[in-house]
């Protein structure tokens, strides 16, 4: 039996537009599928659902010290709201395709650093691209 290697938070990297998010803390991906209720008169007490999902979305939410307001700044931005993503694991793999801010906040805290929370959901396909094996 082979054990695998863990993946520890700091070594997955998110880029947003390009350039790398600075302050991130924690970071994750979860990919939601939408499926399609085929249930019928046949189907008993059972639900049937497709074996193809109806809608698929990919939300990326983070969260660390705020360092500068370029994620703020963004999200007041009047302009597009779509930024292309990459999200990059240690042994190179890759999620990537275009995401659409969400929500942004921060805490404005007083005395001690101040932090933000951030949501990116998907618009269009993303892509999972394996990275060495």
């Amino acid at each position: 039996m082979s054990s695998g290697i863990s993946i520890k938070g700091e070594q997955r990297i998110l880029t947003l537009g390009g350039q790398n998010i600075l302050g991130t803390q924690t970071k994750g991906i979860s990919v939601n599928n939408e499926m399609v209720e085929t249930s019928d008169d046949n189907s008993g007490v059972w639900a049937e659902y497709d074996a193809v999902a109806g809608k698929k979305t990919v939300e990326i939410p983070f969260s660390g010290m705020l360092k500068n307001l370029e994620l703020l700044k963004a999200s007041l931005s009047t302009g597009s709201q779509m930024y292309a993503v990459l999200y990059t694991y240690p042994d190179g793999s890759t999620v990537a395709g275009d995401f659409a801010m969400t929500t942004f906040s921060e805490t404005g805290e007083h005395k001690t650093a101040t932090t933000f929370d951030c949501t990116l959901v998907s618009s269009g396909p993303v892509i999972f691209t394996p990275g060495a094996v």
